[in-house]
Protein backbone atom coordinates (compact mmCIF):
# COMPACT_ATOMS: atom_id res chain seq x y z
CA UNK A 1 0.00 0.00 0.00
CA UNK A 2 0.83 3.82 -1.22
CA UNK A 3 -0.22 7.02 0.26
CA UNK A 4 0.37 9.43 -2.35
CA UNK A 5 1.52 13.30 -0.75
CA UNK A 6 -1.22 15.67 -0.86
CA UNK A 7 0.09 19.27 -1.18
CA UNK A 8 -2.46 22.28 -0.04
CA UNK A 9 -1.68 23.84 -3.68
CA UNK A 10 -4.92 23.93 -5.58
CA UNK A 11 -2.79 22.91 -8.55
CA UNK A 12 0.25 20.42 -8.78
CA UNK A 13 1.40 17.34 -9.95
CA UNK A 14 2.83 13.74 -7.83
CA UNK A 15 5.06 11.18 -9.86
CA UNK A 16 4.21 7.89 -7.54
CA UNK A 17 5.37 4.32 -8.41
CA UNK A 18 2.31 2.59 -8.91
CA UNK A 19 3.13 -1.53 -9.42
CA UNK A 20 6.28 -0.73 -10.39
CA UNK A 21 5.61 1.83 -13.09
CA UNK A 22 5.86 5.65 -12.79
CA UNK A 23 2.89 7.73 -12.95
CA UNK A 24 2.01 11.64 -13.18
CA UNK A 25 -0.78 12.83 -11.09
CA UNK A 26 -2.22 15.98 -11.49
CA UNK A 27 -4.36 17.01 -9.26
CA UNK A 28 -6.74 20.30 -9.43
CA UNK A 29 -8.96 21.53 -7.23
CA UNK A 30 -12.53 23.12 -9.05
CA UNK A 31 -13.39 26.50 -7.89
CA UNK A 32 -16.64 26.09 -9.25
CA UNK A 33 -17.97 23.25 -8.63
CA UNK A 34 -16.17 22.79 -5.39
CA UNK A 35 -14.54 19.62 -5.55
CA UNK A 36 -10.76 18.35 -6.27
CA UNK A 37 -10.32 16.37 -9.26
CA UNK A 38 -7.35 14.42 -10.91
CA UNK A 39 -5.56 13.34 -13.97
CA UNK A 40 -3.29 9.94 -14.51
CA UNK A 41 -0.56 9.23 -17.20
CA UNK A 42 2.91 8.08 -18.40
CA UNK A 43 4.25 10.77 -19.42
CA UNK A 44 4.29 14.27 -18.19
CA UNK A 45 1.80 16.60 -19.65
CA UNK A 46 0.15 13.41 -21.23
CA UNK A 47 -2.47 11.95 -19.23
CA UNK A 48 -4.97 8.83 -20.11
CA UNK A 49 -7.39 9.64 -18.36
CA UNK A 50 -8.61 13.05 -16.92
CA UNK A 51 -10.83 15.16 -14.79
CA UNK A 52 -11.19 12.17 -12.60
CA UNK A 53 -13.39 13.46 -9.48
CA UNK A 54 -12.09 12.66 -5.64
CA UNK A 55 -14.39 10.62 -4.08
CA UNK A 56 -14.52 8.89 -0.74
CA UNK A 57 -14.52 5.29 -1.12
CA UNK A 58 -14.94 4.32 -4.04
CA UNK A 59 -11.96 2.61 -6.07
CA UNK A 60 -11.32 6.02 -8.66
CA UNK A 61 -9.77 3.86 -11.43
CA UNK A 62 -12.25 0.88 -11.75
CA UNK A 63 -13.94 2.95 -14.72
CA UNK A 64 -11.08 2.80 -16.64
CA UNK A 65 -9.72 -0.76 -16.91
CA UNK A 66 -6.96 -0.30 -19.78
CA UNK A 67 -3.61 -1.45 -19.48
CA UNK A 68 -1.66 1.79 -19.76
CA UNK A 69 -3.43 2.70 -16.59
CA UNK A 70 -2.45 0.97 -12.61
CA UNK A 71 -4.53 -2.44 -11.77
CA UNK A 72 -4.55 -1.67 -8.21
CA UNK A 73 -7.37 0.65 -6.58
CA UNK A 74 -6.74 3.94 -6.07
CA UNK A 75 -8.99 5.42 -3.25
CA UNK A 76 -9.85 8.62 -0.73
CA UNK A 77 -9.96 7.35 2.57
CA UNK A 78 -11.72 9.30 6.17
CA UNK A 79 -9.61 9.04 8.79
CA UNK A 80 -12.65 10.31 11.24
CA UNK A 81 -15.39 8.86 9.23
CA UNK A 82 -17.28 12.28 8.51
CA UNK A 83 -18.81 10.91 5.22
CA UNK A 84 -19.46 14.50 4.46
CA UNK A 85 -18.42 15.65 0.69
CA UNK A 86 -14.43 16.41 -0.16
CA UNK A 87 -13.88 19.93 0.95
CA UNK A 88 -10.71 22.46 -0.26
CA UNK A 89 -8.89 21.80 2.65
CA UNK A 90 -9.22 18.33 3.99
CA UNK A 91 -6.18 16.96 3.16
CA UNK A 92 -4.46 19.09 5.38
CA UNK A 93 -6.76 19.83 8.34
CA UNK A 94 -8.45 18.07 11.24
CA UNK A 95 -9.93 15.74 8.80
CA UNK A 96 -7.10 14.16 7.50
CA UNK A 97 -8.06 12.60 4.19
CA UNK A 98 -5.48 10.24 2.87
CA UNK A 99 -4.63 9.19 -0.98
CA UNK A 100 -4.11 5.80 -1.10
CA UNK A 101 -2.98 2.66 -3.57
CA UNK A 102 -3.78 -0.84 -3.15
CA UNK A 103 -1.25 -2.45 -5.68
CA UNK A 104 -2.72 -5.25 -7.49
CA UNK A 105 -1.14 -8.15 -6.26
CA UNK A 106 -2.52 -7.30 -2.54
CA UNK A 107 -5.91 -6.35 -3.69
CA UNK A 108 -8.04 -9.01 -2.44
Amino acid sequence: MITIPFKSKPAFIERVPFDNVYYFLYFTWNSRGEFWSFSIGLIEDEPIVSDIKLILDFDLLSPFRIPELPQGNLLIVDTINNQAEIGRYDFENERKLSIIYIEKDEVL
